[in-house]
């Protein structure tokens, strides 16, 4: 039997290689401000039924496993009997890492996989890793691809020849899910209410109304005439970029939601946002992270420059293989706007192709279930397991006897 776990800074991906979809669950622990010394651990903090001011107590730090007790917590939680109800001793394990993960916690990973659990055994892979081999299992004819990965905590470009990693070509943008709704809360408390304790009801709204622009100016003049429409009509037009929403009273409502202009349902002045170019301004940071005096390239620029990096005989094939994987990929406009400032960079010679698949926050999870199910002597040499028994003789020396080829 084997579990596939895409550990994630803000959700676990998790689910048996006979699944057909993984289970997600939050990868934290949330306290409420009203009762600190209860704890909601992974997928309880889901039966809450009021998710204000909800305290969140995160594992990852900057994108890196730091916090090992709410880590524990939350995998004793995903692997007992309320979920998957496994005995690690007879599983085989595909767990997912960040790019450049520390030797420290790999080793402390390492201890706890196979001395506190007791896998049968282990195999690391960057999420990034299992995407491209989820891609290349289903076009075995395409030489390389490029993973362009946008999640919780940052931005990675990682470009592959075959499933090699190129590692000149890896590029990170410290700018992600985390980072965004933050900004948001920003805005809002600064602009309308004081929301920065409801980290979890303004990452909805983030969900909820944010797009990236196509046409920044276009779209920040567009605004700027609904607003001034609002002010001399006091009415919201049916349909644009200015909206309201509604947010949660957690009594008969667990969700906001877009209030319709056209409704006659009267807008609690308590709950109620007032929304204009906070629903595109907020994304433009994955594009033009300067806006607020970050001195990062753009999403557009750091794959230019990936490209770069990368042996030109290869640039044509990544060009034509590019796969968006992420949370942040889901926001309206995201595709779109990467291919056309790509489009508009790239020489007229190469074709291009941004692919964004049906479910990017579970296609690196697909792809360690296509591990998973593939016989070992088919693998590449980084995507081999570590067994218990060699860990148990060698440590954590173990890896280094594996030979990990990389392009560089």
């Amino acid at each position: 039997m084997s579990l596939i776990i895409d550990c994630g800074a803000h959700t676990i991906k998790a689910g048996l290689s006979s699944h057909t979809s993984p289970l997600i669950i939050p990868n934290y622990i949330a306290r409420t401000k009203l009762d600190r010394n209860k704890s909601y651990v992974g997928s309880e903090v889901l039966s809450r039924t009021d998710m204000g001011g909800l305290l969140m107590l995160l594992a990852f730090q900057k994108g890196y496993l730091v916090n090992w007790d709410v880590e524990r917590q939350v995998l004793d939680h995903l692997l007992g009997p309320s979920h998957l109800g496994i005995n690690p001793q007879e599983t085989d394990l595909v767990l997912s890492e960040p790019p450049f993960n520390f030797s420290s916690i790999r080793d402390t990973l390492d201890e706890i996989l196979f001395e506190e659990y007791g896998f049968r055994n282990v195999t690391r892979a960057t999420s990034a890793n299992l995407s491209a081999f989820h891609f290349h299992t289903e076009h075995p004819e395409s030489p390389s691809c490029m993973v362009i990965d946008s999640g919780f905590s940052f931005t990675h470009i990682l470009p592959f020849c075959g499933l090699i990693p190129v590692t000149n070509g890896f590029i990170r943008i410290d700018v992600g899910g985390k980072f965004l709704t933050n900004q948001l809360k920003d805005l809002i408390s600064y602009r309308q209410i004081n929301v920065s304790d409801e980290t979890y009801v303004i990452n909805q709204v983030k969900e909820d109304t944010c797009f990236v622009s196509g046409d920044l100016y276009k779209e920040m003049k567009v605004c700027r005439d609904e607003m001034t429409a609002f002010r001399d009509t006091n009415r919201f037009p049916n349909s644009g970029i200015f909206i309201r929403y509604i947010l949660p009273d957690f009594a008969g409502t667990n969700r906001g939601y877009i209030h319709d202009p056209l409704s006659k349902e009267a807008c609690p002045p308590d709950r109620t946002l007032s929304l204009g170019n906070e629903r595109f301004s907020v994304p433009e940071l994955l594009f033009n992270p300067s806006d607020i005096g970050l001195d990062q390239m753009g999403l557009s620029e750091s794959v230019q420059l990936s490209l770069k990096r990368t042996p030109p005989l290869m640039c044509e094939s990544l060009t034509k293989n590019i796969i968006l994987t992420g949370g942040n990929t889901l926001f309206p406009g995201f595709k779109d706007r990467l291919n056309a400032e790509l489009r508009a960079s790239l020489l007229s010679i190469h074709d291009l192709n941004v692919t964004l698949p049906i479910g990017p926050i579970s296609y690196s999870w697909e792809g360690g279930k296509r591990l998973a199910n593939t016989e070992l002597s088919s693998r590449p040499i980084p995507l081999t397991p570590l067994t218990f028994q060699s860990y148990m003789e060698m440590g954590h020396n173990a890896w280094n006897a594996k030979s990990f080829p990389l392009f560089s």
